[in-house]
């Protein structure tokens, strides 16, 4: 992970992010809805790497989830993540992979992301996600 103080230890507030993330990673991991959509706004908006239209509410992000895990496992990880605060609001990108699994089929999709966070009655909360599948058609020389 790259943090803004190159070399420094993170600072409390990038750990409370931090600490947000990883919960992320592991509701979702663990098919655990209720935990997950409590960590998004209720004024939440999310375009989801599998989907083609924008939900926006609490409400709308969970259906999303619960359409993306109705017939199958999803296992996330982190690959690369760039965390940067501003006093109560805090943005997070980079890559992560999602390992989609079917009981007969496993697929990895790879998904470019960026999440923005704000503190909320001195809670920290994602106001706003984005996650596009990276183009496996790429070259590996171009950054």
């Amino acid at each position: 992970m790259k943090l803004v103080e190159n070399g420094n230890e993170p600072s409390q507030q990038q750990q409370e992010v931090l600490s947000l993330l990883a919960r992320w990673q592991q509701y979702l991991s663990a098919k655990k809805l209720d935990d997950l959509c409590s960590l998004y706004a209720a004024d939440a908006a999310l375009w989801g790497t599998f989907i083609s239209t924008q939900r926006i509410t609490n409400t709308a992000i969970r259906s999303y989830f619960e359409e993306l895990l109705h017939s199958q496992s999803c296992k996330v990880h982190f690959l690369d993540k760039y965390l940067r605060c501003f006093d109560n609001t805090a943005i997070c990108s980079g890559l992560y992979s999602f390992v989609l699994n079917d009981d007969d089929f496993e697929t990895e999709v790879i998904a470019r992301f960026s999440m923005t966070f704000h503190q909320r009655n001195g809670q920290w909360l994602i106001v706003e996600h984005h996650s596009s599948r990276r183009d496996a058609l790429l070259p590996n020389n171009v950054h």
